[in-house]
């Protein structure tokens, strides 16, 4: 968070730039960490422009909770726009500065604003899984309610870093050699402005926010993972919602885990420099520990879609289809359910008119047939019974022995 211009600042007023000497990286160092540069860049712009558009185009990922991580895509590419090539600069032209003074402010800006950002993102997502979890029948936050409290969070940052806007300028150190570097004077103390300065975002953006999130997960840990009360049985769906919820909570400490990590060399560097850098010899002997922190820090960015995909068959959808060009992306993303169910539904409709017809058709044939053989049978009787009246008596008599009747002749 605005460690290019802190860094700076305090080399400057601390060494003699004569005194030390003068830091080449060699050809070989300068493409092995130009390489993992470019593969991170490549990394986290395909992984977060991959996370940003699978919440965009998916109706079904229209949650609070992918909500705030498309946030968190997006502050990663913020910081992979504007972090990471700076930092491809400094291998090869060192800490001078070539682009002038408002390239420097808004670099440094916008990079610290992006860090501030994702931390408050992750807070408000400890936020949101701690009310859905510890208080499971209370009103969550809407939609709306989700996107206003992104917006402060970007306000926030805005504020909390709008400093780097005053502070940050181009500085002439030695023989027309220009740094970007943070220069608190006039109006405060160059001496002190920036340590408070740096301590005061160390405290508010990043020891309290993963203070406060521990302290969350900790009680929906114990929520979840706590044992069944004995003789007591879920249903089906309770058992569902409990396994989905302890995946989001495993991929959302994993996520944390790792900012928490991957920042705080950069903290601890910026301690050094700024309360103890005595005990650093000089320039020259801090290079390395200074590309290493600020390459994690980056790296964060780069790693987190991936983590994504790793923790939610969704997201692992949505790079599958990224990979294999697809353009509609499969039935578990939701994208092409509709129009499968759409076609289904209409097969379906098909079938059900077709089947509905064939019974009406066999119905009508079956009726059309009962009658007549019901009018066959009337038509028999009436003619049995006509030409039983009119004929003789031997041929009566014929027929009733035919019958199995025995008429006994008539004297007449």
């Amino acid at each position: 968070m605005g460690a290019d211009g802190s860094l700076n600042s305090t080399l400057n007023e601390t060494a003699n730039p004569d005194a030390c000497p003068v830091h080449y990286e060699t050809t070989a160092t300068q493409t092995i960490k130009t390489m993992a540069y470019c593969v991170i860049i490549l990394l986290s712009l395909v992984g977060n422009s991959i996370v940003i558009f699978t919440v965009w185009r998916n109706n079904s990922m229209r949650s609070v909770t992918n909500l705030f991580i498309g946030n968190l895509a997006a502050s990663d590419l913020l910081i992979t726009f504007l972090g990471m090539p700076n930092m491809i600069t400094q291998l090869y032209l060192g800490q001078k500065w070539i682009f002038g003074e408002a390239i420097c402010k808004i670099v440094v800006f916008f990079q610290s604003v992006s860090v501030a950002s994702s931390i408050l993102t992750l807070l408000a997502i400890s936020f949101d899984r701690f009310w859905a979890i510890i208080f499971p029948f209370k009103r969550r936050p809407s939609f709306f309610a989700a996107r206003l409290m992104l917006g402060v969070t970007w306000v926030i940052s805005l504020a909390v870093m709008a400093p780097f806007l005053y502070a940050q300028r181009v500085v002439v150190v030695a023989d027309g050699y220009e740094m970007c570097i943070e220069d608190w004077a006039p109006t405060f103390n160059p001496q002190t402005a920036a340590k408070d300065y740096t301590l005061i975002l160390f405290v508010t953006l990043y020891a309290f926010p993963l203070l406060t999130m521990l302290f969350m997960y900790s009680f929906i840990v114990s929520k979840l993972w706590k044992r069944q009360i004995p003789g007591f049985r879920s249903s089906g769906d309770e058992i569902r919602t409990r396994t989905l919820r302890k995946k989001v909570v495993k991929m959302l400490i994993t996520v944390i885990t790792l900012f928490c990590v991957c920042w705080l060399p950069l903290h601890v560097y910026l301690f050094i420099v700024f309360f103890a850098y005595d005990k650093i010899p000089c320039f020259d002997s801090s290079l390395s520990f200074y590309f290493t922190s600020l390459f994690l820090g980056h790296a964060n960015s780069a790693i987190n879609p991936y983590l994504y995909a790793l923790f939610h068959r969704k997201y692992r959808e949505g790079f599958k289809a990224a990979w294999t060009c697809s353009a509609i992306i499969p039935d578990d993303m939701g994208f092409s359910r509709t129009y499968s169910r759409r076609r289904s539904s209409s097969n379906i409709t098909w079938l059900t008119r077709s089947n509905r017809s064939l019974m009406i058709d066999r119905r009508f044939s079956t009726a059309a047939i009962s009658e007549k053989r019901r009018l066959s049978a009337v038509t028999i009787a009436e003619k049995r019974r006509y030409s039983t009246a009119t004929m003789p008596g031997t041929t009566r008599n014929a027929l009733s022995r035919k019958q199995g009747t025995v008429t006994k002749p008539v004297n007449v």
